[in-house]
């Protein structure tokens, strides 16, 4: 997945956050999600940098993917990002710039009705 746009955190919890798939998601060679499916997430936590040498870190974990204008609740494992070190002079926030891409796990299975997992031509 890449995000939408530029995701600033400082010491906030839960807050939200918004991405799109780069690939769509195939089951047994079927694709049952669409690339550029939005899913969101949360920042579970927030460690900005203390030291000009350090690099902050954000945990985030997504909750939720859309398919066919459904909201669907998942839910993924953490993931933990450092601030590119080009940013790592903030000591007040972390920014991931709009496009950076993640790779996510999923922590349980996900159940799709055969009415949202219709083949996507």
């Amino acid at each position: 997945m890449r995000l939408k746009v530029s995701l600033i955190a400082g010491n906030a919890l839960k807050e939200s956050f918004e991405a799109v798939l780069d690939e769509p998601v195939m089951v047994e060679g079927n694709p049952v999600i669409a690339r550029d499916a939005t899913v969101s997430g949360e920042i579970e936590s927030a460690h900005p940098s203390k030291a000009g040498s350090d690099r902050g870190y954000l945990r985030l974990a997504l909750n939720s993917v859309e398919v066919d204008g459904v909201s669907v609740p998942i839910k993924t494992a953490s993931l933990f990002v450092r601030q590119p070190t080009s940013a790592a002079t903030d000591s007040v926030a972390i920014r991931l710039e709009k496009g950076r891409r993640f790779t996510f796990r999923l922590n349980e299975q996900v159940f799709l009705y055969s009415s949202l997992s219709k083949a996507i031509r």
